[in-house]
């Protein structure tokens, strides 16, 4: 008898043991994830989490219109453009400069970086028709102009890599243009270098965003008021889905941004007058309306938006000068749970980094700005 209560009391002993190893393992674990995401809430996007998050970093050195704001894959550096003619690269945990790029055009309306940990490039165009391909400054050495791409047969409004040796465009010649970046260009009729053009729109494409997972499609909105998602291997549209027009509405039914949500499925839109919407891609419906307008005497328009990364918030960039940031679940919101007001000229494109730690946007008023918890 002696030696059974002997032996439940070491097992005790050993199961108190094994639970507190377990605590700290559980505990370490945790440390170790939450260095690795910067131990940012913004990544979990908790129910408080757009009250708490304020603008961390100012960034100030252009002299002009900023027009469009692009992340590094390693969400700390991002790329902005300007109507000064030039392109910044920042240390966002700094706000400080470290390149900048003469263009060869000062009318740029976005430079897009190569999100890849190995490859430093990064693609712009504007009022000049042509694409343009660079090499990224590096500490080893100087920028470097690439090559020109030509082909469309108007401005070129925006662009993304599909890979490193693939890039999509989007002009105001009312298509998408798929271009291959290495080796020798084979120029067409009047020397257009396009390898594919994807035909659809009815006016100018105002944005373009690629699917989450890898998967070749993309989605593009328009002035004409539609959203087309396309495959890269078809010439063709997958779906078209198209705002909804109230009887008697007259003003313009441009969608100038959509952004995938995370799980690839939902599109938020940023349209001229019509505020912001979810649309679900599987129904080609809309799901949920973002529309402060019954609070103000009138529309403002919603330049860009971006998600965070689980999906459930949405930023979007305002003509007023501010950014507004929406909860996804609450249906037909009329009311933004917060607005940051600190630009002095309308908000022109917003973006979240890929660790989902930080969002910034750029202004017409020259400045950027990093909002986080």
């Amino acid at each position: 008898m002696e030696d059974t209560t002997a032996q439940r009391m070491k097992l005790k002993e050993k199961k108190k043991e094994a639970t507190q190893k377990i605590e700290q393992l559980k505990t370490q674990i945790n440390e170790l994830a939450s260095a690795r995401y910067n131990g940012s809430a913004f990544a979990a996007d908790g129910q408080t989490l757009g009250n708490r998050m304020r603008r961390r970093r100012t960034l100030v050195g252009h002299f002009g219109k900023v027009v469009s704001i692009s992340w590094h894959a390693d969400a700390v550096r991002a790329m902005t453009s300007s109507q000064d003619g030039n392109v910044i690269v920042w240390d966002c945990q700094k706000a400080c400069k470290k390149h900048l790029v003469p263009l060869r055009s000062a009318w740029v309306m976005f430079a897009e970086v190569l999100k890849s940990e190995g490859q430093e490039y990064f693609i712009s165009g504007g009022l000049d028709n042509v694409m343009t391909l660079w090499k990224c400054p590096s500490v080893v050495g100087p920028h470097a102009f690439v090559r020109e791409f030509h082909g469309h047969d108007g401005y070129v409004s925006s662009g993304r890599f599909l890979d490193e040796g693939t890039a999509l465009t989007i002009s105001g010649d009312q298509t998408v243009a798929l271009w291959k970046l290495q080796g020798k260009s084979h120029p067409g009729q009047d020397g257009d270098e396009r390898a594919s053009i994807f035909k659809g729109h009815e006016k100018d494409v105002t944005s373009i965003d690629l699917k989450p997972g890898g998967e070749p499609e993309f989605a593009t909105s328009s002035a004409d008021g539609s959203v087309i998602i396309w495959n890269v291997n078809e010439k063709g549209p997958l779906s078209t889905m198209r705002l909804h027009i109230p009887q008697g509405y007259q003003g313009p039914q441009d969608v100038n941004k959509v952004k995938y949500q995370s799980n690839g499925f939902g599109l938020g839109l940023s349209t001229e007058q019509m505020g912001c919407l979810l649309f679900d891609s599987r129904t080609r419906s809309a799901i949920n309306k973002f529309d402060p307008s019954d609070m103000q005497k009138k529309n403002t328009s919603k330049y860009s938006c971006a998600f965070s990364k689980s999906g459930r918030l949405l930023f979007a960039a305002s003509e007023d000068w501010t950014v507004e940031v929406w909860d996804t679940t609450i249906p037909d919101a009329k009311r933004p749970i917060k607005c940051f007001g600190e630009f002095q000229n309308r908000v022109t494109d917003v973006a979240v980094n890929e660790s989902g730690t930080a969002c910034a946007a750029v202004s017409w008023d020259s400045s950027g700005g990093i909002f986080a918890p």
